[in-house]
């Protein structure tokens, strides 16, 4: 039980493409399979968890080399782009239409005002927010996993070059629709060179991060930006589809080793998101301590399953779901007066 992520409450719907999922793994529709640390290649591991929030049987490890946080095993490359190319993992995620999360996202990019950088409260599209504050020149932007396309839609108010790329059928037709520049594929369909690339919480679905980063700087003149969900002082949400979860050292160690050096980046203190801006540099090197850096995410991890178990102590009680509502209410009050 100690290994166990906790289990979010989900739809019926989610229950149900659960369900096809894990029956396709078990019939070998959806193949898994073992794999080393994609940063230093050791195959010495220690598992953090079994699952996923959705209850999907996925080990999440560590190398015991660098300290790379990634899924062990996994699906293989062809299993993960049936999965995306279905639809399904978004019936899982999300839980609610496809139009309606495209809908509501459309029209937050259409009304997106420029904000003062703020990160200790997280709101979509702040990233648009690091970028402008970076004060970086680019005329051209190209974004891999885009959806339907709607972060895009500010860059071309600003007077941008604009194109993204998706595996989503439906996503892909939804912002063609709304006129966005959007197109079915990825990184081997794209066809000309951009100013700036922006994975925006795509790095960690990558099967090689290190290669398809290399990949990506074939048409990349200038900039890369990312944003993923972090571990940096908390443990991200596991999904089956994330395939790793970077630490600050780990995701400066992958950009360098593809030839991209940090010029800035920022941690979201409410959600440990990392936004973080590279420019081309294939000289780029960047170490750190890997003993420091297992033994950090470590404590990271042993004192979540901590909180969690102490979280289910008090739900065994009579009356602890109140209390652990009213400890949570303690905690918003401490973090808006530290503020």
């Amino acid at each position: 039980m100690y290994n166990n992520y906790p289990v979010i409450n989900i739809s019926e719907k989610q229950k149900k493409n659960i369900e096809l999922y894990n029956t396709a793994v078990r019939e070998g529709r959806y193949r898994l399979e073992e794999i080393p640390c994609n940063l230093c290649g050791s195959k010495i591991r220690k598992i953090l968890f079994k699952n996923d929030r959705y209850g999907i049987n996925q080990g999440t490890v560590i190398c015991m080399k660098c300290g790379l946080v990634y899924s062990s095993p996994r699906l293989t490359a062809d299993s993960t782009e049936k999965f995306y190319r279905s639809d399904e993992y978004r019936n899982i995620y999300e839980g609610e239409s496809t139009e309606k999360i495209f809908l509501n996202r459309y029209n937050d990019a259409i009304s997106y005002k420029f904000n003062t950088f703020n990160p200790y409260k997280f709101r979509d599209l702040m990233f648009i927010d690091f970028l402008n504050e970076a004060g970086i020149d680019f005329n051209s932007l190209c974004e891999i996993g885009a959806g339907g396309g709607t972060n895009l839609i500010p860059f071309k108010k600003m007077g941008k070059e604009v194109a993204g790329f998706d595996y989503s059928k439906k996503m892909v037709s939804l912002g063609k629709k709304k006129g966005i520049n959007i197109f079915k594929g990825t990184i081997e369909d794209i066809n000309k060179s951009y100013d700036m690339i922006i994975l925006i919480h795509v790095l960690e679905h990558f099967l090689d991060p290190v290669e398809q980063i290399k990949k990506l700087s074939s048409y990349n003149t200038k900039y890369l930006f990312i944003e993923i969900p972090g571990i940096v002082n908390q443990v991200p949400s596991l999904q089956n589809a994330h395939l790793y979860y970077f630490s600050i050292n780990t995701l400066f160690r992958c950009t360098a080793m593809a030839g991209f050096r940090v010029i800035d980046y920022r941690t979201i203190d409410t959600n440990d998101y990392i936004m973080a801006l590279f420019e081309k540099n294939s000289n780029s090197v960047y170490d750190y301590n890997f003993t420091d850096e297992i033994k950090h995410v470590l404590g990271v991890v042993r004192r979540f399953k901590i909180r969690n178990s102490i979280k289910n102590i008090i739900k065994s009680v009579p009356f602890g779901c109140k209390i652990l509502d009213k400890l949570k209410g303690f905690s918003k009050k401490d973090k808006v007066k530290n503020f």
